[in-house]
């Protein structure tokens, strides 16, 4: 058998009595060999539970951050499913009750610029989308356009 994988038979017939002493060394030395007190298998189990305590709250985590992020999909396709060809009122009515789903009852008012040389409107809304009152709000000149406060008002969007 050692001439068909190219091995001396005289080399082989050396180590056959050193291999069993070898491998027992090499296993002790990787600790294969020892036997492991209770508090040595005691602190791995802790060590293995630390693990996966810290996996659990990372996926608890997640699964927090996906329950959010599912939310406000369904309200953005809510929204999307019921709008059309509507006015403007109707459609801020729309964003008012998507609104509603993921901050909760309002009253909620829009302030509203169609365009950079019109006057603001302001829309007063109940919290299921009905408009109360609306009333024209004149830009002091020189004060810029409603669109440049995007990102200091506490909700903003731009359509």
């Amino acid at each position: 058998m050692c001439d068909e994988i190219g091995l001396e038979y005289r080399v082989v017939a050396e180590i056959i009595p050193r291999l069993h002493e070898e491998v027992a060394q090499r296993a002790e030395a990787l600790g294969m060999g020892e036997q492991h007190s209770v508090n040595v298998l005691l602190q791995s189990i802790c060590r293995a539970n630390e693990v996966l305590g810290r996996s659990h709250a990372a996926m608890l985590k997640r699964a927090a951050s996906t329950e959010r992020q599912s939310s406000v999909l369904e309200a953005i396709t809510k929204f999307h499913d019921a709008t059309g060809p509507w006015s403007v009122e109707h459609v801020l009515g729309r964003v008012v009750e998507s609104a509603r789903s993921v901050f909760g009852d309002g009253p909620f008012s829009v302030l509203y610029q169609g365009g950079d040389d019109e006057p603001c409107q302001v829309f007063h809304f109940s919290s299921d989308g009905r408009l109360l009152r609306s009333r024209v709000v004149m830009v002091p000149a020189g004060s810029g356009r409603l669109a440049d406060l995007n990102g200091r008002l506490r909700a903003s969007m731009r359509v």
